[in-house]
């Protein structure tokens, strides 16, 4: 079977990458179903702001972030766990804490720093973090190996509870949403709601197809490859995309994203998984089956949305997730 996912990532790639050159849009649906490889990396991986910048700032930290995001995920002390130095940061003083999980080779500005603008922080605490081997919770490098997303989820678990936060909220995108999910299946008397959105359910052939075409740097638009570079560099920022695209083949040929599906049954509390009408990356079946499987979740598909909704539809998006959260 892999042989045949190899071969069809092979021809759509030709075909993506000569639609390119020609300046065309419309090459793209080679085994994706309309699957748009421009847009699909750009919106795995968003365009940081005009703010951002990899230089650490030496602005004095603030938890106003209304008027510069310049300085989010730079300005705070790094706190170690388990060896590792962690780099974290936070908005607001409400008194509901929310726990932001960045997707795939993501870091807190570059995911969240919207949603750290335009939260409600008088009724919300927002907390993210950059995890091992992203933005700047670097040495060590990312590893991929094993179950990676659970390791995420026991370690981010402690770096709560140093910053004094013993329950809390999750909103995980993409393989946040994964990281998310281990979370509130292991620590269920931790975290308090669960948002998901982007989040694979289940490794499959379209999974392994997008994490190899991603490695390709040539079919990055600009704007959104330049800011990667500057944070990893090109050698390393090529690692991250072989590693994770080695993974995520390994977890579909030997079935090991076996303990994610398993584990959906135990997440007890309320869940609101969303996905975007017309997100290139997954399809709503991830959603539906994530839905299916956490006895107390909704299910909300976002009309006319990508990978990437909660940039593109921030206000709808936080009506939808500040609603759900106030709620419970």
């Amino acid at each position: 079977m892999m042989k045949s996912v190899s071969l069809i990532a092979k021809q759509a790639f030709s075909l993506a990458r000569n639609n390119a050159i020609l300046g065309s849009d419309k090459g793209f649906t080679c085994a994706f179903q309309q699957f748009k490889l421009k847009s699909s990396v750009a919106s795995s991986i968003s365009t940081p702001p005009a703010s951002y910048s990899t230089k650490v700032a030496p602005a004095p930290v603030t938890d106003s972030f209304e008027d510069d995001l310049a300085n989010l995920g730079r300005s705070r002390e790094k706190i170690e766990v388990d060896g590792i130095k962690l780099n974290w940061d936070k908005a607001g003083n409400g008194p509901h804490t929310v726990l932001c999980l960045p997707g795939i080779i993501g870091c807190i500005q570059v995911d969240y720093g919207v949603l750290f603008k335009k939260m409600n922080k008088e009724k919300f605490t927002i907390v993210s973090w950059d995890p091992p081997g992203y933005g700047l919770s670097r040495p060590p490098d990312r590893d991929f190996s094993g179950e990676f997303y659970r390791r995420d989820a026991h370690l981010v678990v402690k770096l709560m509870e140093k910053l004094g936060y013993d329950k809390f909220s999750i909103l995980g995108w993409s393989n946040g949403g994964v990281t998310g999910g281990y979370l509130a299946a292991d620590f269920p008397d931790r975290v308090e709601n669960l948002v998901t959105w982007g989040a694979h359910a289940y490794a499959d052939e379209r999974a392994v197809m997008f994490s190899r075409m991603m490695g390709n740097l040539e079919m990055w638009s600009e704007k959104m490859k330049a800011p990667m570079l500057a944070m990893y560099g090109e050698e390393y920022l090529l690692k991250l995309l072989k590693d994770w695209a080695d993974n995520v083949e390994e977890f579909h040929k030997k079935g090991e994203d076996t303990g994610f599906k398993t584990g959906l049954p135990k997440i007890k509390c309320p869940t609101l998984v969303i996905h975007g009408e017309e997100d290139p990356v997954l399809g709503v079946e991830h959603a539906e089956f994530m839905h299916k499987h956490i006895k107390n979740s909704t299910l909300y598909v976002m009309p006319k949305a990508k990978h990437n909704l909660h940039l593109r539809f921030t206000d709808e998006f936080l009506t939808l997730v500040e609603k759900f959260l106030l709620k419970q």
